[in-house]
């Protein structure tokens, strides 16, 4: 294939990064730009990177490396990898030593810029800070499929916690307008989108200052529009849900928000927590937990975990496994402590041996495995809604999800396709997913 305007895409991270691979994508193809498959194939290609784990770092690293060595006339290094190791970047360099260009995840308003000097020949473009959201408004919105979007309420963070580097990566936190939101909301909507995820690396913690509209007032004022549509709220960390976690309780209560509450707890034992600079204690997620599933027991809680923390001792681990136990969460995100570039954790505290580490992780996994299985065989003979949102990986078989986020895969010869909405009878588990059929299809939502 002719090279000419032609661009590959890799992608890494969290939903919020994938929303804005989204963005690359669209800026590109406003340039008149034609993605391909093979970064052989392209004149431009764009490594969206993450680097919140030292694994994903070295993943991506290695990856870059090989990605040099190809044919590839020009190779552009986004997301966060490059502001973690701002103050290191010939790790990156070592890398991909010809590398055209690093742009930080805030900076993507430089982007056509950054392609038009880069064609122009140029090399090793570095443009990292942590600029105002305004830039990033103006540019092009992307869905992540016919019928799925990714919406970002708010980008940064506003935690200090002693082992993360998102604040380096990402910023400050800063919310969007609730008018931005609405507007591409009701923009997608009118464009039938039909599944929207709420994403921000703290949703619980958004303020449209201006206004005084916190998560709960945005999140019912998108819920509230006409039309056949599902809201998923992403993750929201236990220090800020708790001022607004009655209201949000009550916003809760629609029938186009999922069932889903994504709180990362982090350790079970108060110690560590307050070693992590996490500044909520065991009891209050506890609460929120208790509170949330009072209200609807089917409710999906799904929770991280980082194993091996420095100051974690035996007994604060069993804290951890007792934890567990109790909640019964749905998924548990489970993460191997490392120390992270520029962390407090990192140039103060020495990293428990690699051993101790890798036995925790290995521990709590067993432990999940058996709440996972009992919790999913708790589903089989449910019947209820659910909306076909996407193709199973294996393309044979189409995936829906029920008011609790949960996904099921559809047995064969239902006639649906994406974006309907459906009542299924789950019928049994296989691995890690529910299987169901297709017992009727719904016209609209009530």
């Amino acid at each position: 294939m002719d090279r000419e305007r032609t661009f590959y895409l890799e992608s890494y991270g969290c939903t919020l990064n994938a929303g804005d691979s989204l963005l690359i994508r669209a800026i590109l193809e406003g340039l008149g730009f034609k993605e391909v498959n093979k970064p052989q194939s392209s004149l431009v290609t764009i490594v969206n990177t993450c680097g919140v784990k030292t694994p994903t770092e070295q993943k991506i690293l290695h990856r870059l490396s090989v990605l040099g060595q190809l044919d590839t006339p020009a190779i552009i290094i986004t997301g966060c990898l490059p502001e973690i190791l701002s103050q290191e970047l010939d790790r990156i360099v070592n890398a991909v030593p010809d590398f055209a260009a690093m742009i930080g995840p805030r900076n993507y308003h430089e982007l056509k810029s950054v392609i038009s000097q880069v064609l122009e020949g140029k090399r090793h473009l570095v443009h990292l800070d942590h600029p105002l959201l305004d830039p990033k408004m103006q540019l092009p919105s992307a869905t992540l499929s016919g019928h799925v979007a990714i919406l970002p309420i708010a980008e940064g963070c506003l935690g200090s916690c002693t082992y993360c580097c998102t604040r380096i990566a990402r910023g400050a936190m800063q919310s969007y307008p609730a008018s931005f939101i609405k507007s591409r909301f009701n923009q997608w909507r009118q464009e039938g989108i039909r599944m929207f995820y709420l994403t921000a690396e703290d949703c619980s913690a958004y303020l449209d200052r201006e206004k005084g509209i916190r998560l709960p007032e945005l999140v019912d004022s998108l819920a509230c529009a006409p039309g056949l549509f599902f809201l998923r709220i992403g993750m929201m960390n236990p220090a800020s849900l708790l001022p607004v976690k009655d209201r949000l309780l009550e916003s809760y209560r629609s029938p186009r928000i999922f069932d889903f509450l994504h709180v990362p707890v982090q350790s079970g034992s108060n110690d560590v927590l307050e070693d992590m600079g996490r500044k909520y204690q065991v009891k209050d997620f506890r609460r929120e937990i208790e509170d949330f599933r009072n209200q609807n027991p089917r409710i999906t809680i799904s929770t991280d975990i980082i194993c091996g923390f420095p100051t974690e001792t035996d007994r604060d681990f069993e804290s951890t496994i007792k934890l567990m136990e109790d909640i019964q969460p749905d998924n548990i995100n489970i993460s191997m402590y490392g120390h992270r570039p520029g962390t407090i954790a990192s140039s103060s505290l020495d990293a428990l041996p690699s051993s101790i580490v890798k036995r925790r992780s290995r521990q709590l996994t067993t432990v999940f495995t058996r709440i996972r299985k009992k919790k999913m065989n708790g589903w089989i003979g449910w019947e209820g809604l659910a909306i076909i949102n996407k193709y199973h990986e294996s393309k044979l078989n189409h995936v829906a999800r029920n008011q609790s986020y949960m996904p099921i895969v559809l047995k064969n010869g239902h006639g649906g396709k994406i974006g309907d909405l459906i009542t299924v009878r789950i019928t049994s588990t296989v691995s890690n997913s529910l299987l169901g059929e297709v017992i009727g299809f719904v016209k609209r939502m009530t």
